[in-house]
């Protein structure tokens, strides 16, 4: 916690000032150290003519440390340089046949990551018990080989010990430059696929 007394009026009253101003601006923004904790997980959704399907890696993966800078404690804060590639190979489709040509479909030989990269939170607006905020996430997802960035609305399930960020876009395949692949001939997958996370900090 800090402390600040105002000083009776001296001719170097104004200096004072400035020091307690730019003390007390410090108090919202600076850098802050989040843990993303192996709760967390991404799921990939898609359709086709015959049936739906859901592909999800979560776990160790997700276990790792980042750096946020912030320039309003709660409202506005960027990522530094917070990647994680995410294995192709870990996801898993439910059966062997899916999964199979889920990795085809991301090209998983030439590009075996896909990777999440969060630049940005903008915070739009705050439930009235404080218990949860929604906003605005500035992201990248690079898939084959390709990066998009994407504006995604989250929604933050706030606590005392950090907060879980959830949030969902849609995205066309052919963006990335990929065909889906299916087995069975007779099966046709659509283009637009689900990408929905959620991921879970703690506040070191």
């Amino acid at each position: 916690s800090c402390f600040f007394i105002l000083l009776p009026h001296t001719p170097f009253m104004p200096t004072t000032l400035l020091w307690i101003l730019i003390l007390m601006s410090s108090l919202n923004s600076g850098r802050e150290k989040l843990f993303i904790k192996p709760t967390s997980s991404v799921e990939i959704k898609g359709t086709s003519n015959v049936v739906g399907f859901t592909c999800k890696i979560d776990g160790d993966r997700f276990s790792d440390t980042v750096v946020v800078a912030f320039e309003n404690k709660e409202k506005t804060f960027v990522f530094s340089d917070f990647k994680f590639p995410l294995p192709v190979d870990d996801f898993s489709c439910g059966n062997s046949f899916l999964t199979k040509d889920f990795k085809k479909t991301l090209c998983e030989e030439d590009h075996p990551m896909l990777t999440v990269t969060m630049l940005r939170f903008t915070q739009t607006r705050v439930h009235d018990l404080g218990i949860m905020d929604w906003g605005i996430l500035d992201s990248e997802f690079t898939v084959a080989g390709v990066k998009k960035t994407y504006r995604i609305e989250v929604r933050r399930e706030l606590s005392d010990f950090g907060f879980i960020m959830k949030g969902e876009v849609v995205v066309d395949m052919c963006a990335f430059g990929i065909e889906a692949k299916s087995s069975l001939p007779m099966v046709k997958v659509d283009d637009d696929l689900l990408i929905r996370f959620s991921f879970a900090f703690d506040q070191l």
